[in-house]
């Protein structure tokens, strides 16, 4: 009984947080991440300690995903990357705490559920931040480096996809979607003594940046549950946004 009344006012906390989020003083992370989120994605077998733990892949063997997201960022705009970062973050800012004000029970949030409320919110979120990104002057976006590391720490931390591959109408072919921000969901507002009750509904998110070749085509999203660590992903491509299985 106790817990539920607590979740009940952490809930209307993160409602009361959610006018704060509407302007545009949020702050993001941009940047290089840290030496620690560098990664190795090639497919070297562990299991054998005689083996380098960065062997060189074989010529003959495909690249990841993640290989390609990396390779294509290096050369990418670092303006069309600092955008779509703003852009994407602002509206899962938007949509984590349009789901917390819900004040859902978190043992509910499913699949289902959970893809019920980002599809209600997700539009609105978009809009949002589009338009918020149209009345930023570039020259107040972080520039990002040339070759800067992916953040893959963020899929780590919060259990998102390392990668996502959607489908570029526009350019007939597959954007390869890589994370670049994250959040952790949590109630602002709420005291340290709530514990994971500040984590409601939503454990994080993470944001993606979507290349085709070295040119920024899009963007996607998770978030994660709190409760059953649930991830529901979306992308917003072509101008269009749409579920991701």
């Amino acid at each position: 009984m106790t817990q539920h009344v607590l979740m009940r006012i952490c809930a209307l906390a993160c409602s009361a947080a959610l006018g704060v989020a509407l302007t545009p003083s949020c702050t993001f992370r941009f940047g290089t991440g840290s030496e620690d989120a560098d990664r190795s994605d090639d497919l070297t077998d562990f299991s054998d300690p005689g083996e380098e733990e960065n062997a060189p892949r074989s010529p003959t063997e495909p690249a990841s995903e993640e290989d390609v997201f990396t390779d294509a960022i290096a050369s990418a705009d670092p303006l069309q990357l600092a955008v779509a970062t703003a852009r994407t973050s602002y509206a899962l800012y938007l949509l984590d705490g349009s789901i917390e004000s819900e004040g859902v029970a978190p043992e509910s949030l499913d699949e289902m559920a959970l893809s019920m409320l980002v599809e209600r919110y997700l539009p609105w979120a978009l809009e949002q931040a589009d338009a918020w990104v149209a009345t930023m002057d570039p020259a107040f976006l972080p520039a990002l480096p040339m070759g800067y590391i992916v953040r893959y720490e963020c899929a780590d931390e919060f259990g998102c996809p390392y990668s996502h591959k959607v489908w570029s109408r526009s350019k007939q072919r597959w954007a390869v979607c890589g994370p670049n921000d994250c959040g952790d969901g949590r109630c602002k507002p709420c005291p340290e003594w709530f514990g994971s009750l500040a984590n409601l509904a939503v454990k994080g998110w993470c944001s993606y940046v979507c290349i085709v070749d070295a040119e920024v085509v899009g963007s996607a999203g998770t978030i994660i549950s709190s409760f059953r660590g649930v991830p529901v992903s979306f992308s917003y491509i072509d101008v269009e946004w749409k579920m991701l299985k």
